[in-house]
């Protein structure tokens, strides 16, 4: 069973799942390459762009934690150390895991609708 006989919501899961996790990892590359020593002001540059669009690719799971009552410490994790980063506290688990599902969730969503549309 190939990638074409997949049902669109499971497309449209994954796919929306990647626009979150290709950015966190260009992050922690980056992160991690500034504390290691490893770069030039350039790099310091692109960790603070990189910060801002993790903020932004936040905004929905912080939105769907604050509808369920989950009180969430992302912004003091996204502005707190570098070592922050690198430690898999609750805080900092709970943001990947359920930024992961939200954004499945909406591309399943919206690859349901398309496939309802096609019918």
């Amino acid at each position: 069973m190939g990638w074409k006989d997949w049902p669109l919501w499971l497309k449209g899961g994954i796919i929306s799942s990647l626009i979150y996790i290709v950015p966190e990892i260009i992050h922690f590359i980056v992160v991690l390459l500034l504390f290691y020593h490893i770069g030039s002001s350039f790099l310091t540059l692109f960790l603070i762009l990189t910060y801002l669009i993790n903020i932004l690719i936040n905004l929905p799971t912080l939105f769907f934690l604050g509808l369920f009552g989950i009180k969430s410490y992302t912004l003091e994790i996204h502005w707190g150390t570098v070592g922050d980063w690198f430690s898999l506290s609750t805080p900092n688990l709970l943001l990947i895991i359920s930024s992961i599902l939200v954004y499945f969730m909406i591309g399943a969503f919206i690859g349901w609708l398309i496939g309802r549309r096609r019918k």
